[in-house]
Formats: structure tokens, C-alpha cells, sequence
């Protein structure tokens, strides 16, 4: 099978399940497919979520709201809704995009939100019951760094049963679900270890990056590893991803490099030559993350000349 080199990331709620009155038909739905077909996109990188929890039929995690009644927001209200119902009546929503991306020539590889903090029970409407009742699996446990720490709820993957809760979930989708691939989006709030123990932590990840390639290898032929991180190798290195030897080892086919922690605004400067460097003579190909945001007083959007701009950018360091 040839190498897919076009991706595109859905995030699966705000353009998608947050934007339709409960119940939500199987045919909205699959708008997710159908936007895309007659584009160049070979892959659909589909956000299976909050990572958290997610937005399907789950029997090893825990689906989105479930366990709230009172809800903050209306549009985190109305993804339970939807996700429930759709379940209810027998269309899982995680097989209704495989299916129709299948149906319509397009592979579908889930994306899975591995890392992010917690917030309380009266808010945080999309966290899991796992998290809230094992604070003691989180990086700030030991209550010895500073309370603005960006990483201080996020779980902390020395725990062996962070690493289990994780890999459970990923390898339900892949014996569950026709998927063609998976993504890790090891960008979205990028801090797995506690700082001072983020040297010893570079083993245990990629220990645990190796469990997630074997498991995509076994279950289906064909099937590759994607994994998102910072563009930056020393950065990487810094939160505890040991990129460099993911890729010499060969247990990651796809490396997508984005700016740190995945801001969703367009950067037409990021330098990804050290990655592309690093998997030069190896079967892992780097991809760069181009992202579509301006937000300013005079655009929303980027332009096509922006968005063709960066790509011609990232394509002269050698990205594929």
C-alpha cells in the first residue's frame, strides 16, 4: 500500500457534534467523511475525543459526560446527547466515520488526546471518573511544584497504571474498530513526567511508544503508528519523548511535527530539518502540522496563499 503523505486532523467536536441538535443523525455524522472527498486528503485523523473520555461505544474507557447531570455548558451537554443516542440506536459513531471513509476511498486513522489535566467535578464535564478518583497518579501528587505548573494534573506515565489505562483504550480501538492506522497527539499538553524526573522517564515512554507499535503491527497488516510531537528535538527530549530513538529503533512510521503544545494558530517559520534529519535512512517519514488559524483584527482564517505558503516552507526542509 502506498504511503499516505496527506493528512488531515478532525476534531470530531467543533466541527462536528457540538454543531448539530440532539438526536443527531448517522448521516450528520458522516458529514465528517463527505466534507473531504474530492480533495487531495488520503487520511482522516479523527479525534476519538477528550482523551479523557471519549465519543463512542466504549467498553474499557468511559464515555463523555457520563458521569454528570448538571451541566456548565450547553455544547458539552449536547455531545453526550448526541454520542448516547447515536450509540442507543446501533450507530456506533467511531464505525460511522471508518465506514464512510472506507465507502468513499479515504483511510481513517483515530487520534487519541493521551495527555491532559484535570479539573474538578462541578466543572469539568469531560473528564473521566478514573482521573478524578486517582489524583495520586498525577505529576503534582508529591506537592512539590510551583501551583502554575502547566503539567500539574496530568497524569504521570511512571505510574504503570497510567500506562495500562492509556494502552487499554488504544488497543480496544484497534481490535474493535476497521481502522487503517492510529495517531498518539502527544502535543496536546506535552508533560508525562515530573521535571525532576524526566531523564528517567525517557526509557519508560519509549518502553511504552514500543507496546502501542506492536500492538497496531498485530492487529492488522498494513497499519501504522502516527505519532504528533513538538517539532523540536531538544524539546521533545525536555518532556520526556526520546524521538530520535523511537525512529532508529523503527517504532514509529509517521513523526508529525507541530510547535509546542499544538497552538492552533498558522506558523510558517517552525524548523523541522532536525527531525527530517533524524529519519533520514529510516522507514519513519516526518510530516509537518500546518495549521489554518490567524485570529487577528483583519482574519480569522488563513489564506489559501498563507496556508500554500507554509507548506512550501516545510516542503524545502525536506518534509514529506
Amino acid at each position: 500500500m502506498a504511503q499516505p503523505r496527506m493528512m488531515f486532523y478532525h476534531d470530531g467536536r467543533h466541527p462536528l457534534i457540538y454543531m448539530y441538535e440532539p438526536p443527531m443523525q448517522k448521516e450528520e455524522y458522516e458529514s465528517t467523511v463527505d466534507e473531504l472527498v474530492g480533495t487531495p486528503i488520503e487520511v482522516i485523523m479523527f479525534c476519538m475525543g477528550d482523551g479523557r473520555t471519549v465519543l463512542h461505544d466504549t467498553q474499557v474507557g468511559e464515555l463523555w459526560g457520563h458521569n454528570f447531570k448538571k451541566w456548565p455548558h450547553l455544547i458539552f451537554r449536547r455531545a453526550y446527547q448526541n454520542a448516547r443516542e447515536l450509540i442507543r440506536k446501533g450507530h456506533d459513531p467511531l464505525r460511522i466515520v471508518c465506514d464512510r471513509a472506507h465507502e468513499k476511498g479515504l483511510l481513517l486513522y483515530p487520534t487519541l488526546l493521551v495527555q491532559q489535566g484535570r479539573g474538578d467535578r462541578t466543572g469539568d464535564v469531560r473528564c473521566s471518573n478514573f482521573r478524578f478518583d486517582n489524583t495520586h497518579l498525577e505529576i503534582g501528587e508529591n506537592g512539590d511544584l510551583d501551583s502554575d505548573f502547566p503539567g500539574l494534573t496530568c497524569l504521570d506515565f511512571k505510574h504503570e497504571a497510567v500506562r495500562d489505562e492509556r494502552f487499554a483504550l488504544i488497543e480496544e480501538t484497534l481490535t474493535k474498530y476497521p481502522v487503517d492506522g492510529f495517531e498518539l497527539q502527544l502535543n496536546y499538553q506535552p508533560h508525562y513526567f515530573h521535571p525532576n524526573e524526566v531523564d528517567k522517564g525517557l526509557s519508560i515512554m519509549t518502553g511504552w511508544i514500543r507496546l502501542v507499535y506492536e500492538a497496531v503491527k498485530k492487529s492488522g497488516s498494513g497499519r501504522e503508528l502516527a505519532i504528533r510531537v513538538p517539532a523540536s528535538m531538544d524539546g521533545c527530549m525536555q518532556i520526556g519523548l526520546d524521538v530520535r530513538d523511537w525512529i532508529e529503533q523503527g517504532i514509529v512510521d509517521v513523526v508529525i511535527g507541530q510547535t509546542f503544545s499544538g497552538p492552533e494558530l498558522i506558523d510558517q517559520m517552525v524548523d523541522f530539518r532536525p527531525l527530517v534529519e533524524a529519519a533520514k535512512g529510516t522507514n519513519t517519514r516526518v510530516h509537518a502540522a500546518i495549521q489554518s488559524h490567524v485570529d487577528s483584527d483583519r482574519l480569522a482564517e488563513g489564506t489559501v496563499e498563507m496556508i500554500r505558503a507554509a507548506a512550501c516552507n516545510y516542503w524545502e526542509q525536506g518534509v514529506e
